[in-house]
């Protein structure tokens, strides 16, 4: 799959997972067809709001070389996620974890500038 997604030139490929009872942001750069273009994605973890919780946040497999934003256990959480146009019409994708409450968490939010589809 990642092949794929590589050799498709994709940009600021975001995946949302939940349920997992912690928050997790995590960040992958790898070069999974070879060519020297890196692909880079982000996985967003979130969950639960009325489960159990996990006490301290899983370890990441190393096979795709994660990079740990941001992890928080023992929480009831839920993500935020979101499309914003910005004054000079960019759009930014934005997450951040909020607790029960509703507050960010400290050290949750990611900012991804996306940028306009280029002519083929």
């Amino acid at each position: 799959m990642f092949r794929r997604l590589d050799a498709a030139d994709l940009e600021n490929l975001v995946f949302v997972v939940t349920d997992v009872h912690c928050a997790l942001s995590i960040r992958y750069d790898l070069d999974a067809d070879g060519d020297g273009d890196r692909l880079v994605f982000h996985e967003f973890v979130s969950g639960p709001m009325v489960a159990g919780k996990l006490p301290e946040p899983p370890g990441l497999d190393p096979t795709l070389e994660p990079t740990l934003l941001y992890a928080e256990a023992n929480l009831f959480n839920f993500g935020y996620y979101r499309l914003e146009r910005r004054p000079d019409g960019t759009l930014h994708f934005l997450a951040d974890i909020r607790d029960g409450a509703g507050e960010v968490r400290s050290g949750s939010s990611v900012e991804l500038p996306t940028r306009p589809p280029q002519p083929r």
